[in-house]
């Protein structure tokens, strides 16, 4: 191909292209320049004309071809060789399109006469403007976030919108000195345009708005669910207060389902204790379509029956299990009668009938109190528990495992139970989680003398103590002179990784992380435990609950920061130090207002939001939740 240099024209694809023509003695002339001027004989066909003549075009700018003798057939190519009568023949209704840079040359034919002289036009491509970048990409972002908008294609003038409309050069002009700001949730779009270059294609990201992490969720909570007055107002300010009864209320586990909805294991007084659920919607308002005409509210409170509901797991077809025992919620360790006791509820807050009796189970282990503390769901929809039984001595540590009919498993332990001690006294389970193995995790604590030590066993999918984790199956976070070291909440790391939270005497918050076999995982905190505290050495942590998006740790009890207790939680990065962008230094205080005592027992992380479920302390104790901003 000849090539030709046109005129510079910035960031184009410009190439250079031969020009020929067929004379009226079948030479082939070369020429640099359009379709020459020469004319016909009389008994030659005119010569084509191309539209448009030779210069820049868009890709796929469409050639017109016509001459102007009449019923001649036009024959052309694109590659710059010499046409003749079997070249491409022009069809007006499916004209060519220039899609790369080159030479396009026609000639004619007329049966009778002879072939005209060749037309020739050369195009070079005019270039497109880069797609733009708009960062950060699409998602949910804290109120006030910056925008930058960027194209790989220099000296562009980039104009945007923020009302989803398509931009023009009639748009605001991107500034990067004074870019956007992210206020509310907003559609972005976004196109550049250069002289002598096709403006780029728009560009579309999408934002929600969300506060720093730590703040109160201001959309959560509603008056119907709150007390009235100047304490709890009936604006949303991200706390909620509840009752069953005029006595004491208290949560005991939290978990979200998929659609947001937050499902909560509880206990009221009402002259007996008794076990509960509660669903909140996700604005904070009691689910009234969950447990109504169960209770004396107009729904969304299951009363299940006399006891304690202290663990909550999710099923997958919506169903709700609750795990707690009989009879009073702090029982002696001799009292009799006081037995575990697990509750399957459908979807709507219903006992399932399926499942024990009329939807409810109660297993007798020792000779006083047996207790589940937490429950999980396998995925094969067994439900296992975790908790103490009392020996007549001690406290021990034991596990109960239900087929999904609610009956004991007999393939697991003994008759469905696994009983373990550990340590010189009282042990028991605080906490239960299920490895994607089978593998059941639990953690609590027990006594060695005058201390207490943290522990964590793992048992095989039938109920034998793990060999390969620990020692013999247990691992410890040793207690010293007569402090307690006690584990209160578990989650499982993506990794396998485990976490876990302690409640030691006069250290704050810990938490520990431990690799898959049981030992201290030393890339985590100190030596594998991260100590903090919110205010001083006297807080205390209940909750802890993992993002697996980013692997950060929330972890939440309580503070003494304004000289009584308060909700407060911690923020740890994936390597246990503290995260300092959430809230204060990575810490937040959530006081009620005058109540005395008020402390996290469980937390939820769900998508940019974390829940506290607890109690306040108020004359008598009533349920609280809290949602801030992740």
């Amino acid at each position: 191909m000849f090539i030709k240099k046109l005129h510079p024209i910035s960031l184009l694809l410009v190439l250079s292209l031969s020009a020929c023509a067929l004379n009226m003695n079948g030479d082939i002339n070369l020429n640099s320049n359009s379709t020459p001027t020469s004319t016909a004989t009389a008994d030659q066909v005119a010569t084509p004309t191309i539209t448009p003549t030779s210069g820049v075009v868009l890709t796929g700018a469409e050639l017109t071809m016509a001459t102007e003798t009449a019923e001649a057939a036009i024959y052309y190519t694109m590659d710059g060789t010499t046409p003749d009568d079997t070249s491409l023949v022009y069809d007006a209704s499916a004209k060519p399109q220039v899609i790369e840079a080159g030479t396009v040359q026609a000639i004619a034919y007329k049966d009778g006469m002879t072939p005209s002289v060749v037309a020739t036009e050369i195009y070079a491509l005019m270039g497109t403007v880069a797609e733009l970048t708009i960062t950060p990409a699409s998602g949910s972002y804290i109120r006030g976030q910056a925008l930058e908008i960027a194209s790989a294609t220099e000296g562009v003038s980039i104009y945007y919108t923020l009302d989803g409309t398509a931009p023009t050069a009639a748009s605001t002009l991107f500034n990067p000195l004074a870019p956007p700001t992210i206020t509310i949730d907003v559609t972005v779009k976004a196109i550049a345009f250069k002289t002598d270059m096709v403006g780029s294609e728009i560009v579309t990201e999408e934002y929600t708005v969300r506060e720093a992490g730590g703040t109160l969720d201001t959309t959560f909570g509603v008056g119907s669910t709150t007390y009235g007055g100047t304490r709890y107002s009936d604006t949303p300010d991200g706390k909620i207060v509840t009752w069953i009864y005029w006595s004491d209320d208290i949560m005991g586990d939290v978990k979200v389902q998929a659609d947001g909805k937050i499902v909560v294991a509880a206990t009221h007084l009402q002259g007996a204790y008794y076990m509960d659920a509660l669903r909140y919607n996700t604005n904070g308002e009691l689910d009234t379509s969950f447990g109504a005409g169960f209770n004396y509210n107009s729904g969304g409170v299951r009363t299940i029956a006399a006891g304690a509901g202290r663990g909550v797991a999710l099923m997958a077809d919506g169903s709700t299990i609750v795990a707690g025992y009989t009879g009073n919620y702090n029982p002696a360790n001799t009292t009799a009668g006081v037995n575990v006791m697990v509750a399957k509820l459908d979807a709507n807050g219903a006992l399932d009938a399926t499942f024990g009796t009329g939807g409810i189970v109660t297993t007798a282990v020792g000779a006083g109190a047996d207790v589940a503390y937490s429950v999980a769901v396998q995925t094969d929809n067994k439900v296992v528990v975790a908790g103490f039984y009392y020996t007549g001595t001690y406290k021990n540590i034991v596990v109960i495992r239900y087929n999904t009919n609610g009956t004991l498993d007999n393939t697991f332990g003994t008759g469905g139970i696994v009983k373990t001690t550990t340590g010189t006294g009282n042990c028991m389970a605080r906490a239960i989680a299920i490895q994607s193995d089978g593998k059941i995790l639990i953690d609590g604590f027990a006594m060695n003398g005058a201390a207490t030590d943290f522990v964590l066993i793992r048992y095989t999918d039938v109920g034998a103590l793990d060999a390969t984790f620990g020692t013999a199956g247990v691992a410890k976070i040793a207690g010293y002179g007569n402090s307690w070291h006690e584990a209160n909440a578990m989650h499982l790391q993506g990794d396998g990784k485990i976490v876990a939270a302690v409640y030691p005497t006069q250290i704050g918050y810990a938490v520990a992380r431990f690799n898959t076999n049981g030992s201290l995982d030393t890339d985590f905190g100190t030596a594998g435990i991260a100590k903090s505290y919110v205010a001083s050495s006297a807080d205390g942590v209940f909750g802890i609950d993992i993002n697996p998006a980013d692997g950060k740790i929330v972890a939440a009890g309580y503070t003494t920061a304004s000289g009584t207790y308060d909700f407060g939680a911690i923020r740890y990065n994936s390597d246990g130090t503290v995260d300092t962008s959430f809230g204060t230094n990575g810490k937040v205080t959530i006081p009620f207002g005058s109540s005395t005592t008020e402390l996290v027992d469980a937390v939820a992380i769900s998508g940019d939001k974390i829940i506290f479920a607890g109690y306040i302390v108020d004359g008598n104790m009533d349920f609280a939740l809290v949602r801030v901003w992740y």
